[in-house]
């Protein structure tokens, strides 16, 4: 209806996909299961979404919590050749998105875990190779935090800005304009007309 607000809390999922409405995230870790059928582990493209202090981690369905396995023992591994099935990412950056902060935000019980993880934003299982493509940038809102997808690629369209690091496998910046990458008030990098 536009009055309600939808409240999503820290656990694990096996897709999010939000295409309008009000939703809030509560601050804390968001894995991403994603079953081998589905296209997107997380697909945010409109509304009016509240995202401050999270970190979407992105796996599959086999992903266990406890023990961290299989995504534990990826190390250096390569992916498959073939490429495995994992859900893609694909964000609206206009909706405003922050990474882990543990010195603005409480996470309560969960603090001393959420710690190892502070000002990321994308975490990508390090052999998970879908594509993470971020969209749509203003100048009042914008996106913050540091990507991590070690055999990915990250697709970000020219002409906006983002507080971040960058550690991906291929960057890719379609269109015309500048992509200003920032961190910590430093620039980055750039990519120019």
């Amino acid at each position: 209806t536009g009055e309600q607000t939808l409240v999503l809390q820290p656990g694990i999922y096996q897709s999010i996909e939000i295409t309008g409405g009000k939703v809030r995230f509560m601050p804390g870790i968001y894995a991403l299961a994603a079953s081998r059928e589905q296209p997107y582990s997380l697909r945010v493209l409109a509304g009016d979404v509240e995202a401050q202090g999270v970190m979407f981690y992105n796996t599959r369905d086999d992903y266990d919590p406890v023990s961290g396995f299989p995504d534990a023992i990826d190390g250096n591994r390569l992916p498959d050749a073939e490429g495995e099935d994992y859900g893609k990412i694909r964000i609206n950056a206009t909706l405003g998105f922050t990474a882990i902060d543990t010195l603005r935000y409480d996470y309560g019980e969960a603090s001393s875990g959420v710690a190892a993880f502070n000002g990321i934003l994308i975490y990508q299982r390090r052999r998970n190779n879908a594509t993470i493509q971020i969209q749509g940038f203003t100048q009042d809102r914008t996106l913050s935090g540091a990507i991590y997808a070690k055999w990915a690629e990250l697709k970000m369209p020219a002409g906006g800005t983002i507080n971040s690091q960058i550690i991906v496998g291929r960057f890719s910046v379609p269109g015309h304009g500048d992509l200003l990458v920032r961190h910590d008030t430093n620039d980055l990098a750039q990519q120019l007309n």
